[in-house]
């Protein structure tokens, strides 16, 4: 991994929500029609007059040489959208002639957001105020401006490109409150202990989340730590101002799909995405191809969903101001940047729509459906079409996704809805397609359960009054104009699945483990989080000790992943290799026993755990390949607090011979 280079030690992030509830259990029909988010970026200006980079350390100079002074970045003033305005995507940044090359500079900007407060009676409201945020700062490549946008660009490649991208860390630290890349922020937990606590806000790095490649330096190398130019590195490993990723070539076996990045640096990634540092990150292949070449006129959108807040408030019995909350009950859910946009339809047509969650709150679970009381035989109809970037089987395609809404009273007629949900980290592609009559629509988030009423105690009358809020729209759909012509279908079949996203075999296991995602809320303060095993249940991320360090390139396992917590869905992601989920047991949802999925199984690269109900754990069953690339990469929990706090462990594979040789056997 060029190992020792790359072990960097680095804390997970504590997130402002204290583990309200998350996702409810899935049904055997609803899982196959869960997960939807959305993702675009709005075009922004920049501020601040910002540090040129320096060298980086000396064992890291070769790939990342010291770059030429930058030029201070333009100033602008911060954009606003009205509410409602037109869907805006992001800007997007192509390859050319097999090469991505592209430069992304993390500075500090200016911004308007909605800042959630509670009064002296408990009860929350929001008010627009001006924050510095980190975010990214980009050139446009149809302007040759520079620019910064929540989210950032999307970039789009092909199988086979070459992924050149700089990343720049040009933040002054003057301009946000002084956070150590060696010790935890000041108001942490009594309970925290570094690296298992908020610390060096201003570090960073890019994880190229949803990729089959290398999780190895200068690839996919989530154990950077990329500090601010001008700054002294903490340690040896540390890097200044520059960094240099190469991803050598997409493989073959990389599913072409739906993608994102944002950072990954362990004790500040949920301060850095909370922020907005995320985009979409597109593959392009075939199965597009076939899409395009089945659908003519075929449109597409992005929908990037963020919760933009400015910093991660420390748990409950830290230094914080106590009249300031983080809650994603309370504030907007910007799609694109916007909030509430319009998506314009003509009638009959059909749009591939690309949703991202790339919330980061322990309440961002996202339930969206299609449907309006006012006009109930007019709801768009949707089929989809990738989960987590990764193509449908045609059998699950075709699987009819209209699923009965949920909570009905019995004896009340059934609701045909489209339902799907999105845990944060989720992506999930549509063709979806317009009513044949004109017709405005909403796109409603469903209630779940008042987690205010757990998370900041306020009075019965408030409470009762948060629950009675209609859910705020995400976006509007406005279907208008003359009807498409010719009529355009959905196709009646998707492509095969190549060979290496066919199910996972019996014969194919080389082994079985066991997995424990625990959340501990009675503490007396902030609630801690761990991941660890059956024999050691309370563990916690350590950069220098894999959890596994067993796992044979070339195998596959199937592993059980339970989970401990009764309050909190704790959404399990894994680095380079996706896996299959085939079977869940939701016991607080009402299963009585776990349910066997039906094959072919769906690829996940992120899942939402269910929660335990009394001694009765929540678990899935999963299996994974281990294709191409040795290395350690990590595991954790996407509500990315709670991987800051800990809720993260590192998995090394290593080929048969250097793995039987470090065990002190001959190998072949």
């Amino acid at each position: 991994m060029q190992e020792d280079t790359a072990r960097n030690h680095h804390a997970p992030t504590t997130a402002s929500d204290d583990g309200a509830p998350a996702q409810d259990g899935i049904t055997r029909r609803k899982f196959l029609g869960t997960t939807l988010g959305t993702a675009t970026a709005l075009v922004s200006g920049l501020s601040g007059t910002l540090f040129g980079a320096t060298s980086a350390p000396e064992h890291l100079a070769r790939d990342n040489p010291t770059p030429p002074p930058k030029a201070p970045l333009p100033t602008r003033p911060p954009d606003t959208r009205a509410l409602g305005a037109d869907l805006i995507q992001p800007v997007e940044i192509r390859s050319q002639g097999g090469t991505l090359t592209a430069e992304l500079t993390v500075a500090g900007e200016q911004r308007e957001i909605a800042v959630a407060y509670k009064d002296s009676n408990g009860r929350p409201f929001i008010r627009v105020e001006e924050k510095n945020l980190r975010m990214y700062h980009y050139q446009n490549p149809e302007t040759g401006q520079m620019q910064a946008s929540f989210p950032g660009p999307t970039f789009r490649v092909r199988l086979g490109d070459d992924i050149r991208l700089t990343l720049n860390n040009e933040i002054n630290p003057a301009d946000f409150p002084p956070s150590s890349n060696e010790k935890c922020n000041p108001g942490s937990a009594s309970e925290d202990e570094y690296p298992q606590c908020l610390h060096g806000d201003n570090t960073t790095n890019m994880h190229y989340h949803g990729f089959h490649c290398s999780p190895n330096a200068p690839q996919d190398w989530v154990f950077l730590k990329l500090q601010p130019a001008g700054t002294q590195p903490e340690s040896p490993d540390d890097v200044i101002g520059t960094y240099h990723f190469h991803i050598d070539r997409l493989n073959a076996r990389q599913a072409p799909g739906t993608h994102w990045y944002h950072p990954h640096k362990h004790g500040s990634t949920a301060v850095q995405v909370a922020n907005g540092m995320a985009g979409l990150f597109i593959i392009d292949g075939p199965f597009d191809a076939y899409l395009n070449s089945h659908i003519p006129g075929l449109t597409e959108k992005v929908f990037v969903i963020q919760q933009i807040v400015d910093h991660v408030i420390p748990p409950p019995n830290g230094n914080a101001n106590d009249s300031q909350v983080n809650s994603s009950r309370l504030l907007p859910k910007y799609v694109n940047g916007q909030v509430n946009p319009t998506v314009r339809m003509r009638p009959g047509e059909i749009q591939r729509w690309r949703f991202l969650n790339a919330t980061q709150h322990a309440t961002s679970q996202i339930d969206l459906v299609f449907e309006d009381p006012g006009h109930p035989d007019l709801v768009p109809e949707v089929r989809q079409i990738e989960q987590d970037g990764v193509p449908f089987a045609s059998a699950n395609y075709e699987h009819d996704l209209e699923i009965k809404h949920l909570g009905l009273q019995e004896g009340q007629p059934e609701l045909e809805v489209s339902q799907a949900s999105l845990a944060p980290g989720n992506r999930v592609d549509f063709l979806v397609k317009a009513p044949e009559a004109p017709v405005m629509l909403a796109l409603n988030q469903l209630h779940r359960e008042q987690t205010l009423v757990e998370r900041f105690r306020p009075t019965a009358a408030a409470a009762a009054a948060i629950a009675a809020a209609p859910p705020p729209p995400l976006f509007t759909v406005v279907v208008e104009g003359p009807p498409v012509q010719p009529p355009m279908n959905f196709p009646a079949h998707l492509p095969p699945l190549p060979p290496f996203l066919q199910d996972v075999q019996d014969w194919e296991i080389a082994r079985r483990r066991e997995v424990v995602f625990t959340g501990d809320h009675d503490t007396g303060s902030a609630p801690m989080f761990y991941l660890g095993t059956e024999q050691d249940p309370l563990q916690q991320f350590n950069p220098d000790e894999p959890l596994f360090k067993d796992m044979i390139l070339g195998t596959a396992e199937e592993w059980i992943i339970y989970n401990n917590d009764p309050r909190v869905n704790h959404p399990f992601h894994i680095h380079t290799n996706p896996f299959q989920i085939v079977e869940i047991y939701a016991p607080a949802q009402g299963d009585t026993r776990p349910v066997e999925l039906p094959q072919p199984w769906i690829w996940w690269d992120t899942f939402a755990l269910p929660k335990a109900q009394g001694s009765e754990r929540g678990y899935i069953k999963i299996r994974q390949r281990y294709l191409d690339y040795p290395g350690e990469f990590v595991m954790h929990c996407h509500i990315l607090g709670h991987e800051d706090r800990g809720m993260m462990q590192t998995l090394r594979v290593s080929e048969h011979a250097a793995l039987m040789q470090s065990m002190g056997g001959g190998g072949e």
